[in-house]
């Protein structure tokens, strides 16, 4: 028969975390190893395992005089969802929001720029316009090199 496997770090969290949520009571981190050592939780590992829900804001921890105190609560886990949820909803109504604006901001420019003849044409011309300048600086640029102005400044 194989050895007994120990559990894993995330089941070792669930069940220190049930502990808490079937209670309903706040303890000592004595009697949170006392507990988690009946469920089969590993005595040793009971702390960092603890301190890891308390990190994850999963279990609160108060320090009471020379005491540490430790509770977890079902209903905040509910609260917590909650609230994430309306932020996330409050989130999504802003953005939709923010899309109806992109949207008619859009529909008015497209509005306003119709492709008709007319504005083809000024395109086309604008294009041709932009490729003479172009040609012109090229020339410009083929006799910068016998301008009379620079040789006066030698």
């Amino acid at each position: 028969m194989a050895p007994k496997r120990g559990m894993s770090a995330e089941d070792k969290r669930k069940t220190l975390l049930a502990i808490f949520h079937e209670s309903k009571d706040v303890f000592v981190l004595k009697d949170v190893e006392k507990l988690g050592a009946k469920r089969g939780v590993v005595l040793q590992s009971i702390k960092d395992v603890l301190q890891s829900l308390v990190d994850d804001d999963l279990v609160h921890m108060e320090k009471i005089g020379s005491s540490n105190y430790f509770w977890s609560f079902p209903s905040e886990m509910s609260v917590k969802v909650q609230t994430e949820l309306s932020k996330l909803q409050a989130r999504t109504e802003a953005a939709q929001l923010e899309r109806a604006k992109l949207s008619e901001r859009l529909e008015k420019s497209t509005v306003n720029k119709e492709n008709s003849e007319e504005r083809s044409n000024a395109q086309a011309n604008v294009a041709a316009l932009e490729e003479q300048v172009k040609a012109l600086e090229e020339k410009l640029a083929a006799y910068a090199a016998s301008d009379p102005e620079r040789f006066s400044a030698l």
